[in-house]
């Protein structure tokens, strides 16, 4: 499955801020958090931070969809550990742009920039930011919104690019089933790579009568320790608290256990 981040990155900035900022993204009102059985209580926010502290003075190494304020043009920022900046678009021909900056950090504020060039003029600095598991999870300068898609903060081997695992169906209750589908390290269409560091999250949800599936997706990131991942996608979906979803690989690699699921659904079969 490719995965496409080209939703309206300035919308999902400021949206990403205000979760992160005020620790909302669990169920909103009227919406049940799901069936008792779960495994764990809810990890917060501030313990997800925790576990991951967030270094305002260290260089980025990660990835974000921007979006230009007043224009609509989306792009990739991709900010390396040495204070490289690569910056890609998809013209409207499909052709491929990419240009080559700099980037650094200084006390919580990110410095973006690009040389003279004949496509973007970006030479900026975050006026607000919101860390999220040792990064930053979106930032707002005066003239774009970016979200975080992804980075390469965790050791590359312990994941397989573009790895997709099915869970079973069950049922939520009468008259609805539903089935979900994780993916990590997932493609994106336009330039075609795999994103270090990301999850995706499709939940269908089935009429038991007839009728196509209520589908929603989420994009978000996650970090790894030993089999543990921790991944984060803000306020995509209502059923997860807190936007925050937590699990074990199995040590080959074949199958997750989701703990936000309900106990007897658990354990996810790897796709491909």
């Amino acid at each position: 499955m490719h995965t496409s981040y080209t939703l309206s990155a300035l919308m999902v900035a400021t949206l990403l801020l205000g979760c992160i900022d005020t620790g909302r993204g669990g169920p909103g009102p009227g919406v049940s958090p799901g069936p008792d059985d779960r495994a764990l209580a809810p990890m917060t926010l501030d313990e997800l931070n925790a576990r991951f502290p967030f270094d305002g003075d260290r260089t980025l190494d990660a990835m974000y969809g921007c979006e230009r304020a007043g224009s609509g043009l989306y792009y990739i920022l991709d900010l390396q550990a040495d204070g490289r900046l690569d910056v890609y678009a998809t013209l409207d021909n499909h052709d491929i742009v990419r240009r080559s900056g700099t980037h650094a950090m200084s006390g919580g504020v990110l410095s973006v920039r690009l040389p003279p060039n004949d496509f973007l003029i970006l030479d900026e600095q975050t006026t607000r930011t919101a860390p999220i598991m040792g990064t930053l999870g979106g930032f707002l300068t005066p003239n774009m919104g970016c979200a975080i898609i992804g980075h390469r903060m965790d050791d590359p081997s312990m994941s397989t690019p573009n790895a997709s695992y099915g869970c079973p169906t069950y049922s939520e209750g009468p008259g609805s089933t539903v089935q979900n589908v994780f993916e990590f390290q997932a493609m994106n269409e336009s330039p075609a790579f795999a994103i270090p560091g990301s999850i995706f999250r499709q939940r269908d949800r089935y009429p038991t009568t007839s009728g196509s599936p209520l589908t929603t997706r989420g994009y978000g990131v996650y970090r790894r320790e030993g089999d543990r991942f921790y991944g984060f996608w803000g306020t995509a979906f209502n059923d997860y608290e807190n936007g925050i979803v937590t699990g074990t690989f199995s040590a080959d690699g074949g199958s997750i256990t989701v703990d936000q699921e309900p106990a007897a659904n658990q354990v996810c079969n790897r796709r491909y």
